[in-house]
């Protein structure tokens, strides 16, 4: 994942876990508006709005009232998806495709569970302006992405972003409340086929391993017992009246003296 996505994502978990604080963040670009223009410091062009600073006001109220709510989760299969749709809106004529693809594209990585959206920034030239941008959704009076971001329902999220013709960059969040990959089962707690692969890997040289070792027990065995059959020879040659060895010697061959 780019160091931008990650981004993304940690400024919707900051926006979901600390709202008023992101009502701060977002309160500062109100002294950037001339009219309905934002003009951005770091820019060199201002961003022409609907509703101008009165957009940014009442996302700050709205955040200064809103409660605390768990972080999302990314998940590998929304990212996926996520990407998908930034290829998509990258295209000429993006928005009707986008929508008669949606169940195709969600099909080829997996399946969701509960509540699914998908959340679309266009001009965000940061993850910080991105989410900004959405959270205040000028222009739109249902504030509809701002309420998929702040949604309780969704508990897992994909991000992607990309370089767009007109706007020049675009970011797709894509969340639900369950995703189960079918390419990956890493988000689920389940082994990929990597980790399966190793596993088998090690259980086979656990397999060896147990195979020397009882292969080095036989043959200690067999060695053990020659020695017992040639002691036993010994012995029965020393009660035939061979001659008995000195104290603190153990065998003697017939060439062999002791001295």
């Amino acid at each position: 994942m780019s160091d931008f996505n990650e981004d993304l994502i940690m400024e919707i978990n900051l926006l979901r876990t600390n709202p008023k604080k992101y009502a701060k963040t977002i309160s500062k670009y109100m002294n950037y508006f001339k009219g309905k223009l934002l003009c951005l410091p770091e820019s060199n062009a201002g961003i022409q709005t609907e509703e101008g600073v009165e957009a940014f006001k009442e996302a700050v109220d709205f955040l200064n009232k809103q409660p605390k709510i768990e972080p999302l989760k990314p998940s590998k299969g929304l990212c996926r998806i996520a990407e998908d749709f930034i290829a998509i809106y990258q295209k000429p004529d993006s928005g009707d495709l986008a929508n008669k693809d949606m169940e195709e594209i969600i099909n080829k990585y997996g399946s969701f569970a509960g509540s699914f959206s998908r959340a679309m920034d266009f001009g965000g030239e940061t993850p910080e302006m991105a989410i900004i941008n959405l959270v205040v959704s000028d222009g739109d009076a249902s504030r509809g992405q701002r309420e998929s971001l702040l949604s309780t329902e969704i508990k897992k999220i994909g991000v992607a972003n990309g370089k767009h013709d007109t706007y020049r960059h675009c970011s797709a969040i894509i969340t639900c409340t369950e995703f189960e990959n079918t390419f990956d089962k890493d988000d689920n707690g389940l082994l990929t086929e990597v980790k399966q692969t190793n596993i088998k890997k090690n259980e086979s040289i656990k397999e060896d391993f147990r195979s020397n070792k009882e292969l080095k027990e036989n043959n200690y065995d067999k060695k053990n017992e020659v020695k017992d059959k040639k002691h036993d020879k010994d012995n029965k040659n020393q009660s035939d009246g061979k001659e008995e060895l000195p104290p603190g010697v153990a065998s003697i061959n017939k060439t062999e003296k002791v001295i």
